[in-house]
């Protein structure tokens, strides 16, 4: 190669490749609204990453998280590269789709962190996806029925991706102004869920002096009350009314997301934030349980009236939920993402450890290592953890059995519980609050009170006011957040014997009422 930067010595040519020739005039160019992307490059992106990506084993993919973000932290360098797949695989994407087409569900998740490091434009589709989520996902919506329909022919599923796992989580305090109409991620415990409420998605509207109809789509969250009738010469203004009967719906409901005691500072108290689910999400968590949501961060106006068009100049915040991931307890720090269910890798794992002769005495010392001697304690909270088999009674079955399970004056049946209860006796400094602490960390869904701060209130649920829609709900307490999960109430003999009394039911029945 010569000095010019050509093979053949040519000096008119150089390495930069040349620049695209220009559009006709004439052509249009479809960008999304505020922005100056265009619509061609969102769709051939991302189809183009549908359509090549393969599948990665997904503790690779982990690991290499994990040491990027730590090389980050650290300003470190590091490969830019994901591992390779195996070439001979199909593609990740359009196996989701096939078991779509079976399942003929409607949600296709979509892991950000494939799209991230697959290529530069799919990056830069991610950065576009996290700034502009209303307009992207829309456009992914779209280009994903499209490729459904190239495959399996014409469907009316509503297909919807469901983008999750970005690589930055966001804290609930540091929630500002910037953050409006952007993609966040948050992480926390759910509070309390509202009942399935009907939300307006095609509003359906009346003139109430010619008659005429027009109806009116959702966009950008919202929808426009049509403001003069154009109908045979009407001309009318603000004539229109809402016809709730001829309107279309989805389901919505309200859940109340607050702050992990772990991630609250010293000396304050929770925050939280309300998230808005629709469709096939809602009901999809419960209180107690530790999510990972993915959502858009909104704000709507205030307004004291209404009938009114006035606003006040205070906004209200929300999320509009994409994706929930239910995340265990010693994940709410970690920006690495665990499957909750267990693979048959993972099966075999636990079957090969439970053939072990001293597998008893392994998992004793795994339990909170930093506690000495205290095997036998140990042994019994691991009983506890791993509890036994529930006697459920069957609905067929007959009458001798029926009459057994019958307790009490008024027929209530009964099931058997498979797990045991632990009180832990000894003198201060002993570990008792350490073990509480660390089966608290471990357990799923394990809640952690103190027996000196609890009333009977506090423990089962309270009445309270909700700050959105001012309605009285009921506020979960420690024994209904820790459903299925542990209760580890320290301070025991510091309880009152009212609030002890409430813990009867719970211990034995394993129910609240």
């Amino acid at each position: 190669m010569s000095a010019f930067g050509s093979e053949n010595g040519d000096p008119n040519e150089n390495n930069n490749p040349r620049p695209p020739p220009p559009r006709p005039s004439n052509e249009e160019i479809q960008v999304l609204r505020g922005t100056d992307i265009e619509v061609s490059t969102v769709t051939k992106t991302f189809s183009e990453f549908l359509r090549e990506f393969r599948s990665v084993e997904d503790s690779k993919i982990r690991s290499d998280l994990n040491a990027r973000e730590k090389a980050i932290e650290e300003g470190e360098s590091f490969d830019d590269e994901l591992p390779q797949p195996d070439p001979t695989l199909k593609p990740h994407y359009l196996e989701i789709l096939s078991k779509t087409f079976n399942s003929q569900s409607t949600a296709i998740e979509l892991d950000c962190v494939h799209l991230y490091y697959h290529s530069p434009s799919t990056r830069r589709l991610y950065d576009w996806l996290e700034s502009y989520p209303q307009e992207i996902v829309v456009q992914m919506d779209t280009c994903i029925r499209e490729i459904f329909e190239e495959f399996y022919g014409e469907s009316e599923l509503p297909l919807q991706v469901r983008p999750f796992h970005f690589r930055t989580v966001s804290h609930m305090r540091s929630l500002s102004p910037e953050s409006i109409d952007s993609m966040v991620t948050l992480r926390g415990m759910v509070l309390r869920s509202s009942p399935i409420i009907p939300d307006l998605k095609i509003g359906h509207f009346k003139c109430q002096v010619c008659g005429a109809a027009r109806e009116s789509t959702i966009d950008r969250g919202r929808i426009s009350e049509p403001t003069t009738c154009d109908e045979n010469g009407c001309g009318s203004r603000h004539s229109f009314a809402l016809v709730h009967n001829r309107s279309t719906y989805t389901d919505k409901q309200l859940v109340r997301l607050q702050e992990t005691p772990s991630e609250v500072p010293a000396g304050e108290t929770p925050a939280s934030i309300t998230l808005f689910a629709y469709d096939d999400i809602v009901d999809s968590v419960r209180p107690g349980d530790r999510v990972e949501v993915t959502g858009v961060f909104r704000a709507s106006p205030k307004r004291p009236n209404p009938k009114r068009t006035v606003c006040r100049a205070v906004f209200r915040t929300y999320v509009d939920v994409i994706h929930f991931r239910i995340v265990e307890a010693g994940e709410m720090g970690s920006a690495s993402k665990v499957n909750s269910s267990f693979t048959d890798k993972r099966v075999e794992e636990i079957k090969e450890l439970s053939k072990r002769p001293n597998v008893y005495e392994e998992l004793t010392a795994a339990l909170a290592p930093s506690i000495w001697e205290l095997d036998d304690v140990k042994k019994g909270v691991l009983c506890m953890l791993f509890g036994g088999n529930q006697n459920h009674r069957a609905e067929h079955e007959d009458e001798e059995n029926d009459e057994e399970q019958i307790v009490g004056n008024k027929g209530r049946k009964s099931n058997k519980r498979g797990d045991i209860n632990i009180l832990l006796c000894g003198d201060p400094g002993t570990s008792k609050s350490q073990l509480l602490g660390q089966v608290h960390k471990l357990a799923p869904r394990g809640v952690y009170t103190s027996g000196k701060g609890s009333s009977a209130v506090g423990l089962t649920a309270s009445v309270v006011r909700d700050p959105e829609t001012r309605d009285l709900v009921l506020e979960s307490g420690a024994l209904v957040l820790s459903d299925q999960g542990v209760c580890c109430i320290d301070e025991f003999d510091k309880m009152s014997e009212t609030t002890r009394a409430i813990l009867h039911e719970a211990m034995e029945q394993q129910t609240v009422r």
